[in-house]
């Protein structure tokens, strides 16, 4: 699938099968993060745990529901098998860190298109740091950083994504 294709047709995906995505497909998500743009140019300015462990997002999904004052049955992962978390360097200055995680999660969500895989950017889990901020570590966070973005990633039963179509000027002012 070529990019412009890939992009038209991603979509947040939230019905999951229980199957793993391949190491390969893995790998291939995580060249995509690595390749996004980063703010200054700066290497290790970002850092990506995989999640992939079931009682780990168990974890983060009791402590997210704890934190929303949601009941049992909640599910900010849509039953994705794989988590991505992305946290940004606390170091970088004007706001690069958020904009070198979106980057970073928005390359991951298009790489995932043309695998064929379903895929959602999600913020609202993170306040399950909040109430537990010890899963920040058993997340494998380094000092230093911050999580500021996930991109939950599987195998879904939606194997054709509909390309949108673009209406130029819907949110476009040309100024010239």
């Amino acid at each position: 699938m070529e990019a412009l294709q890939a992009i038209a047709k991603r979509k947040s995906t939230r019905s999951y099968t229980t199957e793993q995505i391949s190491d390969r497909q893995l790998e291939t998500l995580l060249f995509a993060a690595d390749a996004a743009p980063k703010a200054g140019g700066a290497e290790g300015c970002v850092h990506i745990s995989v999640i992939q462990n079931k009682e780990l997002l168990r974890k983060l999904i009791q402590a997210a529901a704890t934190a929303f004052c949601q009941g049992e049955g909640y599910t900010p992962f849509y039953g994705a098998p794989t988590l991505l978390v992305i946290s940004g360097n606390n170091e970088t200055s004007y706001g690069g860190a958020g904009a070198n995680v979106a980057c970073a999660g928005e390359n991951v969500l298009i790489a995932a298109t043309a695998l064929g895989l379903g895929s959602v950017y999600l913020t609202g889990f993170l306040a399950a740091f909040s109430v537990a901020p010890e899963l920040i570590k058993e997340v494998g966070v380094p000092e230093g950083f911050t999580p500021l973005a996930g991109v939950i990633v599987g195998n879904t039963a939606e194997k054709e994504f509909m390309e949108k179509e673009f209406k130029v000027g819907r949110y476009v002012n040309y100024v010239k």
